[in-house]
């Protein structure tokens, strides 16, 4: 197999001047600038260049210029646009033409820092003398013409009639009312033409379109099209130029107490693990049928948003939160809900009871991190799509791949302020928009505004400003996806933000005489899980209200507990005295309770009161019971069907298991199985980017690679057979062996990649070449019929 690499102009070309290409610029540059430009471009490194020759190959392609200019401001766009003017990319340009243009708007220390970041990005290489990759052409934001430089518009358009035209066009165009620049301005960001209903003849001639014509500023193509006339774009663009600022747009900031936004982010966070836990049970009681088109139906999102008393907002964001961090799941769940025919449900998966045994900090973690990559306009659940149909929730219409990295675009321009410092979506949007304008220079207000919502309702944001945990989480490193950081909240920096921003949990709680319990703070888990066995929640918040009702009490005797535990709970717990009413409560519910007792047969019951079990055989005729003695009798019902039945009718029945030990009877709730394929551990964090050695190991290779290429191929022996057959390599790498003599090999490795070696053979035999490598000392294994050249090195 013969490889032979053909000659990029951006990378081996030398330009007319005395210019480099790019490929020579980078061999020259230092490892750690190697290094920090992958960092910057990892789509540079896969898989690990050979060489600087293929680095620059891949720098200089288009995907891959567009992806790395979305990361430069306005100011590296309009350096950009002095050297595309000049054209930089057929021949070198002096650094001073850049400064001479921009200096006066933007300051030569700011111009200087924009070259830098464009060359530590490649996009422009060279010192006193500048050149640029052609692709970058392509990256200028619409219009082009608004990034040119001063001194070449000062000429007049391009195919206009001259400097005196150009200015009055420019005048008349500034003079527009706003509904007919709005149209200009759309016209000309999409090139000039565009399709419209208001071209026709006999279209209203109040229109903006329409008076547009009229004015000579538009014309008409056809009835559906109109383009902007060459000289109007060109002036346009000069407009645009004028508005373009060089300098970050003033912004003004609000400062908070740090303290202070913490406490309120916290605050929200606990709101909506209550939520989502309060979501889960509904879910797990009563899984919802998965729509024909996907997601969860209008009616539904309203029916939970009744029972759990919030806004339906806020349950398609917790709905569409769980399927990200896959707590909910679509399928068949386990019990199947009976009288419905639907083939799938959106139930709690199998991965809830992880989470659930995890501290609320680091469930909040996984929702949040959950939320920062998830593609999902959420926004638009309940709103009428181009077909005039309510978009759904968890519908494959909600799909955005661009949302997730604008939410990290907000969350990382709030954590460029200082701590406690908050931004209005005004003040944010004009900020991105600097910064990526690429990326962000179409973004609406109402975009912004909608994530800013979302994250204060995470936590991340609280009064305009970035938390804690928020700051925690756009800057943790992610652990390697094979790890596992463990439940607690020290392995992930986002969930021990929000551990201490939450409030200490209380051991304690205070009872009241109209049988309510208020617990002053979040209750340390224990008490919390003996507290949500014999007692309902009534209002939630910094303070949470229980409701203690007999219901609730038998629920906790359900679980295992005595009426002796039941006093020593409420003594042991409250900072108030128990009032003599939840004695009593608690008495009669203990002594009623576990008088009839019910087992399997399929099940059976047994009284020690004779006419007690008489009497439910007397109002309970239906349930089949067949007496065995005096105190026993059983039924063909199930166990649960048996207590549902006893209950219904007013009689109190406890579950006993062969021990004669009390069973727990509370529901579990649905569940969906998680497929072994998607399984992952719920808190584990985004895996991490490249380190400093998989860099430092990615430009040793690169090195050896460009020492590999340097050595002569006057004699080289290639495996194809264009200078000797087969049986030529065999023989060198033979003879290379046995003397120890370095070669340079040429090969093909399993992703297809060309590289070019120095290595000394250690061993060859069975058709593969064992060797270290002469520059970096790592070893190698060569398969024969991968090898494409070999050659002596001396």
């Amino acid at each position: 197999m013969a490889t032979e690499s053909t000659a990029d102009p951006d990378v081996d070309h030398e330009p007319d001047g005395g210019g480099i290409g790019l490929a020579e610029w980078l061999r020259s540059r230092t490892d750690d600038e190697l290094a920090q430009l992958v960092r910057l471009r990892p789509d540079l490194a896969v898989a690990p260049p050979a060489s600087t020759t293929v680095l620059a190959d891949r720098a200089a392609q288009r995907m891959s210029v567009h992806r790395a200019a979305e990361d430069h401001d306005t100011l590296a766009m309009a350096v950009v646009a002095v050297l595309a003017d000049a054209d930089a990319d057929a021949a070198p340009v002096p650094v001073d033409a850049v400064h001479d243009a921009l200096d006066e708007a933007a300051g030569p220390a700011a111009v200087d820092h924009a070259l830098g970041a464009l060359r530590a990005a490649a996009l422009v290489w060279g010192d006193d003398r500048l050149q640029m990759v052609s692709a970058a052409r392509e990256v200028l934001p619409a219009p082009p013409a608004g990034f040119a430089p001063a001194a070449r518009r000062a000429d007049g358009p391009a195919g206009g009639s001259g400097g005196e035209a150009a200015d009055g066009v420019a005048a008349r165009l500034a003079a527009l009312p706003d509904d007919e620049r709005a149209m200009v301005t759309a016209l000309l960001s999409g090139g000039g033409l565009g399709r419209t209903r208001t071209a026709a003849d006999d279209a209203p001639p109040t229109s903006p379109v329409q008076r547009l014509l009229r004015a000579g500023l538009l014309e008409k193509v056809d009835d559906h099209t109109v383009r902007l006339p060459e000289a109007v774009r060109a002036a346009a663009g000069s407009l645009a130029a004028a508005q373009v600022r060089l300098t970050p747009p003033p912004i003004a900031p609000t400062a908070h107490e740090p303290k202070t936004v913490d406490a309120a982010a916290a605050g929200e966070a606990g709101e909506l693990l209550r939520h989502a836990g309060a979501v889960l049970d509904s879910l797990g009681a009563h899984p919802v049928p998965v729509l024909r088109s996907g997601g969860v139906g209008v009616r539904e999102i309203r029916r939970l948003a009744k029972e759990l008393s919030l806004d339906e907002r806020r349950v398609g964001f917790l709905l569409e939160l769980l399927a990200r961090a896959d707590l909910i799941r679509s399928g068949l769940p386990d019990p199947v809900p009976e009288h419905d025919t639907a083939d799938s449900y959106w139930a709690p998966s199998a991965e809830i009871d992880a989470w659930l045994g995890l501290e609320p900090a680091v469930r909040w973690a996984v929702l949040a991190r959950a939320w920062l990559r998830m593609p999902r306009r959420i926004w638009e659940i309940g709103t009428r799509d181009a077909a005039d149909k309510v978009v759904p929730a968890l519908s494959a219409e909600l799909h955005a791949p661009g949302v997730a990295a604008d939410r990290e675009a907000v969350l990382g321009r709030l954590a460029a302020e200082p701590p406690g410092t908050g931004l209005g979506a005004s003040d944010l949007l004009a900020s991105l928009q600097w910064l990526r304008p690429r990326r962000h220079a179409r973004m609406p207000r109402g975009y912004v505004e909608y994530l800013l919502a979302e994250a204060q309702d995470l936590g991340a944001v609280a009064q305009g400003a970035l938390s804690a945990p928020g700051r925690a989480l756009t800057e943790a490193p992610g652990a390697d996806p094979g790890s596992d950081p463990g439940p607690g909240p020290d392995a992930d920096p986002a969930a021990a933000a929000m551990s201490d921003a939450m409030p200490d949990p209380v051991d304690h709680v205070l009872l009241q005489a109209d049988l309510t319990m208020i617990a002053p703070g979040p209750l340390v888990p224990e008490l919390a899980a003996k507290v949500a066995r014999v007692a309902e929640v009534e209002s939630a918040g910094a303070a949470t209200v229980y409701r203690i009702t007999e219901d609730s009490l038998r629920a906790g005797l359900d679980s295992g507990m005595s009426g002796a535990d039941l006093h020593a709970l409420f003594a042991g717990a409250s900072r108030t005295p128990v009032p003599q009413a939840l004695t009593y409560l608690i008495d009669d519910a203990a002594r009623r309770y576990g008088r009839l007792r019910i087992g399997f047969a399929n099940s059976f019951l047994r009284c020690e009161d004779e006419v007690l079990l008489s009497e439910v055989f007397t109002r309970l005729p239906d349930l089949g019971l067949r007496r065995l003695a005096p105190t026993v009798a059983v039924s063909s019902l199930e166990l649960a069907d048996l207590m549902a039945a006893l209950r219904g009718a007013g009689v109190a029945a406890v579950g006993e298991d062969v021990h004669g030990g009390v069973l727990d009877l509370r529901p579990r709730g649905a569940r969906v199985a998680t497929p072994r394929r998607t399984r992952q551990n719920v808190h584990r964090p985004r895996p991490a980017a490249l380190g400093d050695a998989a860099l430092a190991e990615i430009v040793a290779g690169m090195r050896a690679g460009d020492k590999a290429e340097d050595v002569s191929g006057a004699r080289t022996v290639r495996a194809d057979g264009t200078r000797a057959g087969g049986a030529a390599t065999v023989a060198l790498l033979q003879t290379a062996t046995r003397t120890g003599r370095t070669v340079s090999v040429g090969y093909v490795d399993a992703q297809g990649t060309a590289i070019h070696r120095l290595v000394e053979p250690v061993g060859f035999h069975g058709g593969v070449l064992e060797a270290l490598d002469a520059v970096t000392g790592a070893r190698h294994v060569f398969s024969l019929h991968r090898i494409t050249s070999v050659s002596w090195a001396d």
